[in-house]
């Protein structure tokens, strides 16, 4: 089969309607698509108008093929339609693809292609926008199961090569699987798509780097994973990158090396095609550079697209926000339309609080699994101002489960301590003032005037941050008890009072 046939009925046929062309163009550059490639003289000198305007940046975002050769040079307008109007023409005329019949192996192939390139057309001139999208997204061959050039075998023959339970197939497929191969140690799966959200400032970026470093590099040494870096500023997209590569990971940057947001779907899709996606490891910060997160069409096409790629063996982490404002029940909501955390396979939400010695702690909690994965995931960095983005990385520190747990109590008994402060201050003025230990029904009962600390509150305190406070921080007073055993008394915490 010639590829030039194939090339201009596939490629400058499809080009033929009223479609954005900036999204493919990249595409067929990668894919080394020239205009050599094409056997018809007009559809050469229209593919290299097109090349070229690509190239000198003059191809804009939904751009039709009309505005796009025009945009090549305005003096040669008039020659660019009337190219267009011959090739459109030209495409469409059975007489053309009777022509070429000695060169085509497979004539009902062909066939199917014209026929496809035409139900687009149509779509688009009827203004069914969505059928005509979904069209160019399925590959012709599978347009033609209900088509008359089949015949009855040739259906048979196609359907049994999409078989994946037959037992070769499902040996390949193990060979391609990864049996509980972390990529973030615990968090995130080889083969799955992973979704981590977390409010800003909170340390994702951060963490998941680190979870990087931490991984089985004999397991996972076959892997490429790529850090594709969209949300950050030009030095800290150096820092991360320099980063990234000390630990084997390799850092993408838009505008930088040829590389665009945009070639994300070109990277997923050229991965399924030759069969690579089961090396590649995609990890996208944040994931609302890629995908508008509200739009529930657009996270249904990029998660279709993800999903072809895991299915295919590939690995995407995506990392993304979560909503101002927490649920009514105090926990943190991932940002945007449900379909993101119904599509993926993993999902965490991440929430940080500012805890002792000028710490963060952070709790990775568990929303969804499709693995062994950890339910919970605990860690704590210096926050402390001043501190550079790789200094923070080099504090990071993963804790067990009972040492985070003692953590969020102190922290939560320093926050409670804060509070109590005012009157915590009141009861040491009137027991540092006192000459005798001072009875706590005196201190609780007496003085209540008002604007000062109310009764129960006293009480709480007293008992709350005495000597036998386990936290030395927290012991404020000596609480002994008074004479005859009758209730307590209460001194300075040094006194040496027998009582």
């Amino acid at each position: 089969m010639k590829n030039n046939y194939v090339a201009e009925r596939y490629i400058a046929g499809s080009l033929l309607h009223p479609r954005g062309l900036s999204d493919r163009m990249p595409d067929y550059i990668e894919r080394g698509i020239t205009a050599d490639h094409f056997e018809d003289i007009t559809c050469k000198r229209i593919w290299s108008k097109l090349e070229r305007a690509y190239q000198q940046g003059r191809m804009h975002d939904g751009e039709t093929l009309p505005e796009a050769v025009a945009m090549s040079g305005a003096s040669d307008a008039g020659q660019s339609a009337a190219d267009i109007i011959e090739v459109r023409g030209k495409f469409q005329s059975d007489e053309y693809i009777g022509q070429h019949l000695q060169e085509i192996e497979e004539l009902t192939y062909h066939r199917r292609v014209y026929r496809h390139s035409k139900n687009i057309e149509k779509a688009y001139d009827d203004g069914d926008i969505e059928k005509a999208q979904e069209l160019l997204k399925t590959p012709p061959l599978l347009q033609a199961a209900n088509g008359s050039n089949m015949t009855p075998q040739a259906f048979l023959d196609e359907l049994d090569g999409m078989i994946a339970s037959k037992p070769e197939n499902v040996t390949a497929m193990k060979e391609m699987a990864r049996d509980a191969v972390f990529i973030l140690p615990g968090i995130a799966m080889a083969g799955q798509y992973t979704i981590i959200n977390a409010r800003f400032n909170t340390g994702k970026t951060l963490l998941t780097l680190w979870k990087l470093s931490q991984r089985d590099m004999e397991l996972t040494k076959d892997f490429k994973i790529f850090y594709i870096n969209a949300d950050d500023t030009f030095q800290g997209g150096i820092e991360k990158s320099e980063l990234a590569e000390s630990i084997g990971v390799h850092s993408m940057i838009p505008n930088q090396c040829g590389f665009e947001k945009g070639k994300v779907s070109w990277l997923m899709r050229s991965a399924i095609s030759t069969k690579q996606a089961g090396k590649l490891v995609l990890i996208l910060d944040t994931l609302k550079k890629f995908a508008d997160m509200m739009d529930k069409k657009e996270a249904r096409e990029f998660n279709l697209l993800v999903r072809d790629f895991v299915m295919a063996g590939g690995t995407v982490i995506a990392l993304a926000h979560t909503n101002k404002n927490a649920g009514t029940d105090g926990k943190a909501i991932a940002e945007g339309v449900g379909d993101w955390a119904s599509d993926c396979d993993c999902n965490y939400i991440m929430d940080g609080v500012d805890a002792v010695d000028n710490k963060r702690a952070v709790t990775f909690k568990l929303e969804k699994l499709r693995g062994p994965n950890v339910m919970e995931a605990n860690f704590t960095y210096d926050s402390s101002e001043g501190k550079t983005w790789r200094e923070r990385f080099d504090s990071v520190e993963q804790l067990a489960k009972g040492e985070a747990k003692s953590m969020l109590s102190d922290l939560e008994a320093e926050n409670i301590h804060q509070d109590d402060m005012p009157v915590i201050q009141y009861l040491e003025g009137r027991i540092y003032g006192a000459t005798d230990p001072i009875a706590g029904s005196t201190l609780t009962q007496t003085d209540l005037e008002d604007g000062l600390p109310g009764r129960r509150d006293r009480e709480r305190v007293l008992d709350l941050y005495a000597d036998t406070n386990p936290r030395e921080l927290h012991r404020h007073w000596r609480r002994r008890t008074g004479k005859n055993n009758r209730g307590f008394v209460f001194t300075t915490p040094d006194s040496l009072e027998p009582f």
